[in-house]
């Protein structure tokens, strides 16, 4: 059972169309926030009732005491800026979600360190997988039907709003509301799967899959970061059947183009355009945006020296940006540039290093954290539990559990019908 909850967990981390709250609160209660207490107290139980010592594991406990310092460190420096901060109420609301995410994801990580996790961690990336393959299904039809869509309006425990460029062409982004967010949640299952995960038939469905939902995510962000960790997990791969990748890569074109024929023929949508805007850095466009708030952002941090010391206050970002945005909910469209206006320089620095020390020891981990950091210079998933999921995963080095040559970033999605996956292995004396 309570590996059930623990994959049901992993499968829903980033599920914000689902409301428990069905619309009646002014936040959003998401399976993440249902499930982690419930999950974390499931296998407290379990332990009572069997009689046994509660224990939280410390395999490379060393190496997770730099990680609570360096956690701590970063609420200090949060918490300053709020209580210097433009906005004291929704500062503290959003650093109250900011360690409520952190805790129970270094807590679930914990505790179910030692039962197979990496099993378990595919097993929720699959269903996961499966997950937004249902929604952007329901989101399909939604587009293509409008009495399907009203009928679903009336489900206040499910959203099915599509994202959408000026009426250019829709947005699938699955289980997340924000296909950005989609687009990196799809990232994390499809390289759990390529580093966890054994070269079967299904695991490789299950990446094809992936890959097809990221890329209707239309998320640039998201699409880079998985074009980069794809790059750095063949560079970091001695060998690579190049007739096995050849064989998944032409039913993947394929598929590609059939979305491309059914987009621009039935639909009437001009992928020019769409393409055009996705890639201008114009004013205008969301790339020019980019830029006008990086300047922006450079502007704030010329004009008080407080603020490049403590910041303007976490999650208060739309107290300078009247001028660009008018909700709550804006920021500067890159983590590190939010972070250092609304943190300070010492926020930045600390999340940075909480960004880059599981490379210099977890050699798998390598290829998604660099993706995440990318993925973070024109976003910011700092309040988004996947974020702190991938973190909290590379701080373990949680290739130790197994022999090293498994969990190396194979790229099974290349790996041949037999299961022989050595030559995509890296060469055993690199993971030392």
């Amino acid at each position: 059972m309570n590996r059930l909850l623990f994959v049901i967990w992993i499968a829903t981390i980033g599920a914000d169309r689902i409301d428990f709250a069905c619309g009646n609160l002014s936040f959003t209660i998401t399976p993440f926030i249902l499930l982690s207490p419930f999950v974390a107290l499931c296998h407290l139980l379990k332990h009572i009732i069997n009689h046994r010592v509660f224990p939280l594991k410390t395999i490379n406990c060393h190496n997770l005491y730099w990680f609570y310092a360096l956690v701590s460190f970063q609420f200090l420096m949060t918490l300053i800026s709020v209580l210097l901060g433009n906005d004291f109420l929704l500062g503290s609301k959003r650093l109250l979600l900011l360690v409520y995410q952190i805790f129970f994801v270094i807590l679930i990580v914990q505790l179910f360190y030692n039962y197979r996790i990496k099993a378990m961690i595919v097993r929720g990336s699959q269903l996961g997988i499966a997950v937004f393959l249902i929604f952007n299904s329901l989101l399909i039809l939604c587009f293509i039907s409008t009495h399907f869509a009203q009928m679903m309006n009336t489900v206040h425990l499910i959203n099915l709003n599509l994202h959408s460029w000026g009426g250019i062409a829709a947005r699938f982004s699955g289980a997340s509301l924000d296909p950005n967010r989609g687009g990196l949640i799809l990232l994390f299952y499809f390289s759990s799967i390529s580093i966890f995960g054994k070269p079967t038939r299904i695991n490789r469905i299950f990446m094809s899959i992936a890959f097809i939902l990221i890329i209707v995510t239309f998320s640039r962000s998201a699409i880079i970061s998985f074009a980069l960790f794809l790059i750095l997990s063949v560079v970091m791969i001695p060998k690579i059947k190049i007739r096995k990748a050849i064989y998944y890569i032409i039913p993947i074109t394929l598929c590609i183009f059939l979305l491309w024929e059914f987009l621009t023929c039935d639909l009437d949508i001009d992928m020019f355009s769409l393409l055009g805007e996705r890639l201008s850095i114009s004013e205008g466009y969301s790339g020019g945006d980019h830029i006008a708030l990086m300047f922006k952002g450079l502007e704030i941090l010329s004009e008080s020296i407080k603020v490049l010391l403590v910041g303007i206050g976490f999650g208060t970002s739309y107290t300078v940006l009247g001028d660009f945005f008018d909700t709550k909910y804006a920021n500067f469209h890159s983590l590190y540039l939010t972070l250092l206006i609304e943190t300070g320089i010492g926020g930045l620095l600390t999340m940075l290093i909480l960004f880059l020390m599981p490379m210099f020891f977890n050699n798998c981990y390598i290829p998604i954290m660099i993706s995440l950091l990318f993925f973070n210079v024109f976003y910011q998933s700092v309040l988004e539990p996947i974020t702190w999921m991938i973190v909290v995963l590379g701080w373990l080095k949680l290739y130790s559990l197994q022999n090293r040559h498994d969990s190396s970033p194979a790229f099974y999605l290349f790996t041949n019908s037999e299961g022989h996956a050595s030559n995509l292995s890296m060469n055993s004396s690199s993971m030392a």
